[in-house]
């Protein structure tokens, strides 16, 4: 009986292992063999990019619409390419393969890691590699998604002389800066912990979840949504011109500024007709919304 009672209790053990791991892994939104970055202290998931190659990136722009680079740290630049081909480089100098940049084009997505893992993706011991990605001007406007999965990776968009205009654009960090700007996306999606955000561009909807990063966003034009949530950081909104939105505002002691008129309904605010829909949720954050 002791044996049969010591049995079920180390089969109830290993069950809980397994559902914890379970559900680690979907908080995290990356499975153990998936493509996205899990982190348990100095040990990163990364998926399995074993069979990614750690030749140079040239490609021509018809044979790439979609973008996911999956990096651990040191900072990410994206901009126009000054030639014909859509190009990638790290500044990685030395022959050890678990350390190259590596890549592998999946139909018409280009997929590109901090560098060749096991098979099951684990490895540790790494070091801050810069990443610079080159997208030719034949591609700006056929890129439909573009996503970024980093730890502390501080991310540069820069676009501002000749707009990218995507469809989705996605990016998940835990510390790193994100300054984003010339691009225009129907869908903008960012997840931060500590880190702060930029926007300058356009979009139809946008949402920005941060736990302590402040988030500086800047439009001609206002998107039709906008979801912004922070624990204790601050939403400044920059709107050049008129404005006219609905802003659902819940905090615990942030405060709500605004330069334009409004009309107050307990947490809602309306400007002009109240076109766009915006929400704002924080524990201490405030939102400030400027006319500039």
């Amino acid at each position: 009986m002791k044996r049969n009672a010591a049995s079920r209790i180390v089969i109830n053990i290993a069950v809980i292992m397994v559902l914890t791991a379970i559900l680690i892994c979907g908080i995290t939104n990356s499975g153990i063999l998936g493509n996205s970055i899990f982190n348990i202290g100095n040990f990163i998931n990364m998926g399995n990019t074993a069979d990614y190659s750690t030749e140079p990136i040239k490609l021509p722009p018809d044979k790439i619409n979609s973008v996911e680079i999956n990096w651990i740290s040191g900072e990410i630049n994206i901009c126009q390419s000054n030639d014909e081909y859509f190009r990638a480089e790290d500044d990685y100098s030395g022959n050890k393969e678990k350390l190259m940049l590596c890549w592998k084009l999946e139909e018409k997505t280009l997929k590109i890691a901090f560098g060749k893992s096991s098979k099951f993706g684990f490895w540790s011991n790494h070091k801050d590699k810069k990443l610079n990605v080159y997208i030719p001007e034949a591609a700006l406007s056929e890129i439909e998604d573009l996503e970024i999965d980093t730890v502390s990776s501080d991310i540069n968009i820069d676009f501002r002389e000749n707009e990218l205009s995507i469809k989705e654009l996605e990016i998940d960090t835990t510390s790193g800066n994100t300054i984003i700007t010339g691009v225009s996306a129907l869908s903008v999606n960012i997840d931060s912990v500590s880190g702060a955000t930029s926007y300058n561009g356009k979009a139809e909807k946008i949402s920005v979840d941060s736990v302590s990063g402040d988030t500086e966003l800047s439009f001609d034009t206002l998107p039709l949504k906008g979801s912004f949530d922070s624990i204790s950081g601050a939403v400044n909104l920059s709107i050049f011109g008129e404005a006219s939105f609905t802003a659902d505002f819940s905090s615990v002691s942030g405060k709500f500024k605004c330069d334009f008129p409004t009309t107050n309904y307990g947490d809602k605010y309306i400007c002009g007709e109240g076109n766009s829909d915006l929400s704002f949720e924080s524990v201490s954050g405030d939102v400030i919304i400027n006319q500039k």
